[in-house]
C-alpha cells in the first residue's frame, strides 16, 4: 500500500507540474495575438477601413487615367475658350466699325444709350442660375426643367422691365426714337434665357469645345445681323 501511494503521489506531481509548464510555441502565439489586438485597438476606424479595402494596381491605374483625362480636358478647354473669346472680340470690333460708319452719330448714340441700360439689367437677369446648375451635379431631369422654366421667366421679366422703362428713358434723354431701340434690343433677354441651363450643363460636363463653337457662332451671327440691319436703315 505504501508503494502504491508513493507511485500515485509521483504521478500526481508529474501531472501538476505538466499543467504548469507551457509549450513555448503556444506562448509566442498568445503574445502575437495580444500584440495584434492592441495594434488593432489603437487604429482609427478610417485606418481599419483603408486596410480592409484592397489596393489593386487596376484601381490606381484608373485613378491616374482619370486625372490625366481631366488635365487634358482643362488644357483643351482653355485653348478653345481663349480662341473663341478672341474671335468673338474680332467680330465685335469689325461690326462696330462698320455700323459706326453706316449710321449717323445720332443713331449710333441711341444704340449706345440703349446698351448702357440693358447692360445694367443683364447683371440681374440670370440671378446665378447657371452657376447653380454647374455646382449642383445631382439635379434630376425634373429639377433641371424647373430651373430652365425659372430662367425663361427671368428673361421675360427682364424684357418686361425694359419695355416699361423704355418710354421713361426716351423722355429723360429727350430721344423719342430710343423707345423702340430699347424694346428691340431687350428681346435678347428672352433669347439668351433659353440657353442658360444648356450652357451650364456643357460647362458641368467640361465640353468646352461645344461652348467655344457656340460663342463664336453667336458672335458671328450678331455681327452679321448688326451690319445687315444697319445697311437696311434700321
Amino acid at each position: 500500500c505504501g508503494a502504491n501511494g508513493a507511485r500515485g503521489m509521483t504521478e500526481t506531481d508529474k501531472t501538476a507540474s505538466g499543467s504548469h509548464e507551457r509549450d513555448p510555441r503556444d506562448s509566442d502565439a498568445t503574445a502575437a495575438g495580444d500584440a495584434a489586438g492592441d495594434a488593432a485597438g489603437s487604429e482609427t476606424p478610417g485606418e481599419q477601413l483603408q486596410q480592409a479595402l484592397p489596393q489593386t494596381p487596376v484601381a490606381d491605374a484608373r485613378a491616374d487615367a482619370h486625372r490625366a483625362h481631366l488635365g487634358r480636358s482643362l488644357t483643351h478647354g482653355v485653348a478653345w475658350m481663349g480662341s473663341a473669346k478672341w474671335m468673338s472680340q474680332l467680330f465685335t470690333w469689325v461690326s462696330t466699325i462698320v455700323v459706326a460708319r453706316l449710321l449717323t452719330p445720332e443713331d449710333y448714340g441711341l444704340v449706345g444709350l440703349a446698351m448702357l441700360f440693358l447692360g445694367v439689367v443683364t447683371l440681374f437677369s440670370e440671378f446665378g442660375i447657371g452657376t447653380t446648375v454647374v455646382t449642383l451635379r445631382d439635379l434630376s431631369d425634373e429639377q433641371l426643367a424647373e430651373v430652365n422654366t425659372l430662367a425663361l421667366l427671368l428673361g421675360l421679366a427682364g424684357f418686361a422691365l425694359s419695355c416699361a422703362a423704355a418710354p421713361l428713358l426716351a423722355r429723360y434723354f429727350d430721344a423719342p426714337n430710343l423707345t423702340l431701340v430699347v424694346i428691340a434690343m431687350a428681346s435678347n433677354f428672352i433669347i439668351s434665357s433659353t440657353g442658360v441651363v444648356p450652357r451650364a450643363m456643357l460647362q458641368r460636363e467640361l465640353r468646352f469645345r461645344d461652348l467655344a463653337l457656340n460663342d463664336g457662332l453667336q458672335a458671328l451671327t450678331l455681327a452679321v445681323g448688326s451690319v445687315a440691319f444697319a445697311m437696311l436703315g434700321f
